[in-house]
C-alpha cells in the first residue's frame, strides 16, 4: 500500500485571516444579541476592544471593522420582549436598526476619548509580519535600567519579611546598582504605606 508523504506546510500558510476571523466573531455575538443572550452595547463593545487588541482597528481602519460589525447585526433582528417586533426607524447607517448605530456611535467616542496606550501600540508593531521572532523577543525582553520585574520585588519583600540579614544582602548583592537602588525604593515606599496604614 503507498503511503502519500506528509508534506510540512509553512506557518503563514496555516494562519487565518484575522478580518476572517473578527467577521465570524462578529456573527457569533451577533447571534447571541438576537436571541437575547447579551446586550447590543456589550456585544459592540467587546467586539470593538478586541478588534483593538488584535490590531485590527490599526491594519484595516475603525470604518471597515464597524462596517463588518454592521453586516453582522444587520442581518439579525433584535430581541424583544414580546412577539410583536417593532420597526424602528433607520438611522444614517444603511438598513440597520437604530440601537445598533447608537452602540457604534458610543463606542466610536468612548474609543476617541481614551488616550492611546504607547504599550499597545508597541506590541502592535512587534506583531507586525515583518517582524522576526527573535527580534520581538528581545524588543520584549529588554529593560530600561532600573527597572524590576514584580517577582523580583515581591522576593525582596519576602526576604525582609524573614529578617534573615545575611541571607538578604547575598541576595541584594546580585543586582545592579540601578536595581538595588528601585528594589530598595520600592521597599521604602512600602514600609511608608504600611506605616502610614498602622496609624
Amino acid at each position: 500500500m503507498n503511503v502519500a508523504p506528509k508534506i510540512a506546510i509553512p506557518e503563514a500558510d496555516i494562519r487565518a485571516d484575522p478580518v476572517e476571523v473578527f467577521g465570524l466573531r462578529c456573527n457569533a455575538r451577533a447571534r447571541l444579541y438576537a436571541t437575547g443572550e447579551i446586550d447590543l452595547q456589550t456585544a459592540v463593545d467587546e467586539l470593538q476592544q478586541s478588534a483593538e487588541l488584535n490590531g485590527l482597528v490599526a491594519k484595516i481602519g475603525q470604518d471597515a471593522v464597524q462596517a463588518i460589525m454592521s453586516k453582522a447585526f444587520g442581518a439579525v433582528r433584535a430581541p424583544t420582549p414580546t412577539s410583536t417586533r417593532i420597526n424602528m426607524p433607520n438611522d444614517e447607517y444603511e438598513s440597520l436598526p437604530s440601537s445598533f448605530a447608537s452602540a457604534c456611535r458610543k463606542a466610536d467616542e468612548k474609543q476617541r476619548r481614551k488616550p492611546r496606550d504607547p504599550r499597545i501600540d508597541k506590541l502592535r508593531q512587534l506583531m507586525d509580519d515583518d517582524v522576526s521572532l527573535e527580534h520581538a523577543y528581545a524588543k520584549l525582553n529588554k529593560r530600561a535600567p532600573g527597572d524590576v520585574p514584580e517577582v523580583t520585588l515581591k522576593a525582596a519583600e519576602f526576604l525582609t519579611e524573614l529578617g534573615d540579614l545575611e541571607r538578604w544582602r547575598n541576595w541584594l548583592a546580585k543586582y545592579s546598582e540601578p536595581e538595588r537602588t528601585a528594589i530598595l525604593k520600592h521597599l521604602e515606599q512600602r514600609a511608608r504605606a504600611h506605616d502610614s496604614n498602622t496609624r
